[in-house]
């Protein structure tokens, strides 16, 4: 898992971890991780100590907990400058800023889930709508719903992934992927997963497509 950072973190971060590594692995360079007691590996501790920076003050706690205008929240990503966050309640995409205020809210389809940005748009699979929203992330404005390529209306569209040229969202009851241009939202096809495979998560390395098969515990290459 890739981890994004920016600025003062990164900085921070960097130079915590060019401590531990020029001390060496076991060394006590970083102290006992700051409050992180429970860690007991120095090896580990830059990765805490950013973590501590970035609002955790003991192991798994947060510092802040932002629940103002929120339904029911699927999923979440980050464009660049801001976060999104699917809400499944309402069918909205909400962007935030860095305290986690509600900066926009787009309305989107039916129980969107796990959304994908492609640099320039971000795509919301509509669970209960068998259909992806295109939405310009610069304006929040809904380029395209796209309903075509598959989606059928027992089809119930999961979660979107992005390899750099394309598009790919599991359809969880219909057992496929599919598949669209990011560029130009062309279709590209819809494909079979297996019946019963239940496709769920999806992820892109930058060459192919990794799919969360639930339906039969088991992980696919595309």
């Amino acid at each position: 898992m890739r981890t994004f950072l920016s600025g003062r973190r990164l900085f921070l971060h960097f130079l915590m971890l060019a401590a531990a590594l020029s001390a060496g692995a076991g060394s006590t360079a970083l102290g006992m991780c700051g409050p992180f007691t429970d860690v007991a590996g120095d090896a580990f501790c830059p990765f805490v100590l950013e973590i501590f920076y970035l609002g955790i003050t003991t192991g798994t706690t947060p510092t802040t907990t932002v629940t103002t205008g929120f339904g029911s929240l699927a999923g979440a990503l980050w464009d660049g400058a801001n976060i999104w966050v699917t809400d499944r309640a309402p069918g909205t995409l909400l962007k935030l800023n860095s305290s986690g205020a509600v900066l926009q809210t787009v309305t989107v389809g039916s129980n969107p889930q796990f959304a994908v940005f492609d640099g320039t748009n971000i795509w919301v699979p509509n669970f209960d709508s068998a259909s992806v929203s295109v939405v310009r992330a610069s304006t929040g404005a809904v380029l395209a719903t796209l309903t075509n390529n598959g989606l059928i209306f027992s089809s119930e569209p999961q979660c979107a992934a992005f390899d750099g040229q394309r598009i790919l969202v599991t359809n969880y009851t219909a057992s496929a992927v599919h598949l669209w241009k990011a560029a130009d939202l062309t279709a590209i096809g819809s494909f079979s997963t297996g019946h019963g495979t239940n496709p769920y998560g999806a992820a892109s390395d930058g060459v192919n497509f990794w799919i969360a098969l639930n339906g039969v515990a088991k992980l696919a290459r595309f």
